[in-house]
């Protein structure tokens, strides 16, 4: 199976979807009609509109984790949790 972690063409980002291999999931006009009507979900809908809201208000001029933070205050959470593996315990302290 084709999966985007193994993309190096992104024609997806480029709008060009039709020079994409034709195992690529873009290509899955199916899929993507099924995705598309998760929208119709009012909390999927209100959660994908302040994603967008953060990106179009600051991406790629904030970190991750203020991205993060300025999602969570726009879907009005209190408390997030933080998932990390051992690896990572170490940084998983300073975030929190």
């Amino acid at each position: 199976m084709y999966t985007c972690a193994s993309c190096t063409k992104k024609y997806c980002d480029s709008g060009e979807v039709d020079k994409a291999p034709s195992n690529c999931p873009c290509r899955d006009t199916e899929y993507i009609a099924e995705a598309k009507g998760a929208y119709g979900d009012a909390e999927d809908h209100a959660l994908a509109h302040c994603a967008a809201l953060v990106e179009k208000e600051g991406y790629c001029q904030k970190t991750r984790v203020e991205e993060t933070i300025d999602f969570a205050r726009k879907c009005g959470f209190q408390t997030l949790g933080i998932a990390f593996c051992v690896g990572f315990s170490r940084e998983a302290a300073i975030l929190a």
